[in-house]
C-alpha cells in the first residue's frame, strides 16, 4: 500500500506551511542554490526533430613562412558535425483544491509549493549542464565534463580545449 504523504501535500504538511495567523508562511529557502550558469547559457530551437546539429571547426590551417622563389604548401582547416539530443524535464505540482483553499490565499499556498519545484528543477538543469552523457542516461543531454574530458588531442578533437590545472595527483 502507498503512503499517500509521500508524493501528496496533506493537512499535517498544510499546518506545518502556516503561520501564527494563519496566512502562508514565508518559507526559509535553504536548500536554494545560486546557478549563474543558468542564466549565462544561450538557448536556440533545434534544427532536428529531437536535437540540434551544429557543425564545428576544430582545426585551422597552418601558414608557411617562406623565402623568395620557393613554395607554400597546402593546407586546410577541419570541422566535425555535433547533434546534441534533447531532454525533457517535466514534473507536476498537483495541490488538491481543498487544501491549498484551506486558509483562502490558495495563490499563495500554491506558490508557495511550486517554488519548491522551480528549484529542483533548476538545480537538475544546473547538473546536467555539467556532468549530463546521453550515453549513461539517455533521456538526458550532454554537459560540459563528456565534451570535454581529455587533454589527449589524439582521443578527441576537443582536448585542445581543455586546460589542464595539474590537479589529477592525490598527495
Amino acid at each position: 500500500m502507498a503512503v499517500i504523504g509521500a508524493t501528496a501535500l496533506t493537512y499535517a504538511d498544510w499546518a506545518k506551511r502556516m503561520d501564527d495567523g494563519y496566512h502562508v508562511a514565508v518559507i526559509i529557502e535553504l536548500l536554494s542554490q545560486t546557478n549563474e550558469i543558468l542564466d549565462d547559457m544561450l538557448v536556440v530551437e533545434g534544427n532536428l526533430p529531437t536535437g540540434h546539429k551544429t557543425t564545428v571547426r576544430t582545426g585551422l590551417p597552418q601558414a608557411t613562412w617562406r623565402l623568395l622563389n620557393t613554395g607554400v604548401p597546402n593546407a586546410k582547416s577541419t570541422t566535425a558535425q555535433i547533434v546534441d539530443t534533447c531532454g525533457n524535464l517535466e514534473t507536476y505540482s498537483v495541490i488538491d483544491k481543498d487544501v491549498a483553499d484551506l486558509n483562502g490565499n490558495t495563490a499563495d499556498f500554491r506558490l508557495s509549493e511550486v517554488k519548491a519545484f522551480l528549484e529542483g528543477m533548476s538545480q537538475q538543469v544546473a547538473a546536467t549542464l555539467i556532468y549530463g552523457n546521453q550515453f549513461i542516461n539517455p533521456e538526458r543531454f550532454s554537459g560540459l565534463s563528456p565534451r570535454y574530458s581529455t587533454v589527449n588531442t589524439a582521443n578527441s578533437q576537443t582536448a585542445a580545449n581543455v586546460l589542464d590545472g595539474g590537479g589529477t595527483s592525490i598527495h
